[in-house]
């Protein structure tokens, strides 16, 4: 094991909602109003999709990019100002995924593309002067920012880091996926026969993550850190923007995680699925999962681990993603914790039930499901151009 993370938090926007305890109910009990279609006039041809906005009123911010991150950080402030008194300005480090920053502003007002915007922009509301930077690595960004993080606390750059991810609307980000054939016209549906494409989305999620907890809370109001026990990255470099068909790139992320945390594939309990609804990548990671899990595989679990997508929930927040849906599976550990019997509620994968008889059979989360005690959560990310990332989240 190379060493684990304890994450404070999460605080999260995306669709669902603004706050943790919305988020999560609305997430647990499938609700998909949150994704609205895209204003007429957007897509050409008449053509629309779906899409997950952040519900308003957001901050005043010079962007949207900046007033969804600072509707994310606002309930970790305490957090915040705890660390920076107990480490230092200095010695706080911010990591985030983005793939659009001020995308919008640039193309529509001519202001400098700066992808880096997003974490100078938190260093300097929170006061913070440490290392600042953002990955943008695409749809693993928002996960990969995690792995760099733990690189600067191992580095001995940093105590403690503020780590997640950042992305919001971008018109041309969403006419570029539509030139792609990349957008459903309706509710994606991962995993299905019938699936036809992507929804977009947008949203922020922020964790504090240190290498080990501390002596004393950094803030009593918040639960107990959880741990990222292993996190696992690969490059196929396949192809600019389709994965690759074999899912070896996939497979060697989620291999890595495993070996990182020290886990055999039998101590998972759940995957947390990239699971963007699109033809080649569900059918990809659907192979992935099942050469690691499945019945022929070294080490395999008595049977598959349930798994899910919420991207039918929030859209596919690009650069975010991966953050906001660790926070996700954050949340239902914390609310397994809390309850008295313990119960982990698993998040929903939402789609119409109608399995693709070309796809390895891999077994998917129901409404309502619910396993006996809180356990190791697998997340994917995969990204163009091959860019893989998988971690496991435990309690």
């Amino acid at each position: 094991m190379t060493c684990e993370l304890f994450l404070h938090g999460p605080s999260l926007c995306c669709a669902l909602g603004t706050t943790p305890d919305a988020i999560l109910r609305r997430a647990l009990a499938a609700d998909t109003s949150g994704m609205t279609p895209l204003p007429p006039g957007t897509l050409p041809n008449d053509a629309t999709s779906p899409f997950g906005y952040v519900p308003p009123p957001l901050p005043p911010a010079p962007t949207r990019c900046e007033a969804l991150l600072e509707l994310a950080a606002r309930p970790l402030d305490p957090l915040i100002a705890a660390a920076r008194d107990r480490y230092g300005p200095a010695r706080i480090a911010i990591v985030l995924g983005s793939s659009n920053a001020n995308m919008e502003e640039h193309t529509l007002d001519g202001v400098p593309l700066d992808m880096s915007l997003p974490a100078r922009s938190l260093a300097a509301s929170r006061h913070l002067a440490g290392p600042a930077l953002v990955v943008s690595t695409a749809c693993s960004s928002g996960l990969k920012a995690f792995a760099t993080a733990r690189r600067l606390l191992l580095s001995g750059l940093c105590d403690a880091a503020l780590v997640g991810g950042v992305d919001a609307y971008a018109t041309i980000v969403t006419n570029g996926f539509h030139a792609l054939e990349a957008l459903s016209p309706a509710p994606t549906l991962p995993m299905s026969r019938h699936r036809a494409g992507i929804n977009l989305g947008e949203g922020a999620a922020l964790f504090l993550a240190t290498l080990a907890p501390p002596d004393a809370p950094l803030s009593p109001a918040l639960p107990p850190p959880l741990r990222l026990l292993g996190l696992g990255e690969s490059s196929d470099a396949h192809h600019s923007t389709a994965p690759d068909p074999s899912g070896a790139g996939a497979l060697a992320s989620m291999r890595a995680a495993l070996r990182d945390a020290g886990l055999p594939p039998s101590a998972i309990a759940c995957i947390h699925l990239h699971g963007t609804g699109t033809p080649l990548n569900d059918a990809m990671e659907s192979r992935a999962i099942y050469d690691l899990f499945g019945p022929s595989a070294p080490d395999a679990p008595p049977s598959l681990p349930l798994c899910s997508s919420t991207k039918p929930l929030t859209g596919h927040c690009l650069g975010a993603a991966g953050a906001i849906e660790l926070a996700l599976c954050a949340l239902t550990l914390q609310a397994a914790l809390r309850a008295p019997d313990h119960r982990f509620p698993l998040l929903p994968h939402v789609w119409d039930a109608d399995p693709d008889p070309d796809l390895p059979p891999i077994p998917l989360v129901p409404l309502g499901a619910t396993l006996p005690a809180p356990a190791p959560i697998l997340l994917n990310a995969f990204a163009f151009g091959g860019s893989n990332a998988s971690a496991i989240l435990a309690p």
